[in-house]
């Protein structure tokens, strides 16, 4: 009886044991079919080597500026080579925003948000340029541009942020080039000082209404072409200056 109360031990002790090691290997097999996906998330970033890496923006083919600097992430991993953009691409002030993908086999895709000058400042100390983009960036500096220009005393650097006031007169005078042709347009303490071609000198503010300011000029201007008598501004009742910083307009003769 001792024996087979014994024996009936020993074969539960097995069966116990048998049922530990099946629910160990389940437990092993569940936890590589778990950690499989993560590693080959981490590993392969890591083992992949990048050759070629393209660039596009919203007007096609990324500008040369740009460009020039992206070919340092080749021959790197994918995980060195992404790190190697983000850090250009963030730095790059003709670079609003950018997305960084992987495309098959070693190749890099890098969709860029490009910043474009639309304004021009002219320092006129030293004449010097400056390219501004629509949201008053300093992109860098040319010799010439044929952007709408605006004349000012001042230098800037490049990637620094031009004043509020002078944003506002940058787009006033974009605005203005292409409503009238203009000789030259200056910012001074008092204002914008433009001198129109064959018409009077107009003086906006730098701050305000732009559509307001424009239609007051325009309806000025227009009333002024029908009491000229040969329909040219600069012969009309003798107006020299319109000068359109106060409530009401003021015509200097």
């Amino acid at each position: 009886m001792f024996r087979r109360i014994l024996k009936f031990r020993k074969k539960n002790s097995r069966k116990r044991s048998q049922k530990g090691k099946a629910f160990f290997y389940v437990l092993l097999n569940f936890f590589i079919l778990l950690t499989f996906p993560l590693t080959l998330f981490f590993l392969l970033p890591r083992l992949i080597i990048i050759r070629e890496v393209a660039c596009e923006s919203q007007f096609g083919g990324c500008s040369t500026l740009i460009t020039q600097g992206l070919d340092s992430a080749k021959d790197l991993s994918f995980y060195d080579a992404k790190l190697k953009l983000t850090s250009i691409l963030t730095q790059e002030i003709l670079v609003k925003d950018f997305y960084i993908r992987y495309q098959a086999f070693d190749k890099i895709s890098v969709s860029v948000l490009e910043r474009k000058p639309k304004y021009a400042l002219l320092d006129s100390v030293n004449k010097t340029v400056y390219l501004v983009d629509k949201d008053g960036k300093v992109l860098g500096t040319s010799d010439t541009s044929n952007l709408p220009k605006l004349i000012f005393d001042r230098s800037y650097k490049e990637g620094e942020n031009v004043e509020d006031e002078t944003r506002f007169s940058l787009d006033l005078i974009y605005e203005l080039s292409s409503l009238y042709v203009y000789n030259e347009a200056r910012l001074t303490n008092d204002g914008i000082a433009v001198k129109l071609v064959d018409g009077p000198n107009v003086i906006l503010p730098t701050s305000g209404d732009k559509e307001i300011l424009l239609g007051s000029l325009n309806m000025i201007l227009r009333r002024l072409n029908r009491e000229g008598q040969d329909s040219r501004i600069e012969n009309s009742v003798g107006v020299k200056e319109i000068d359109l910083r106060f409530k009401n307009p003021i015509l200097r003769f």
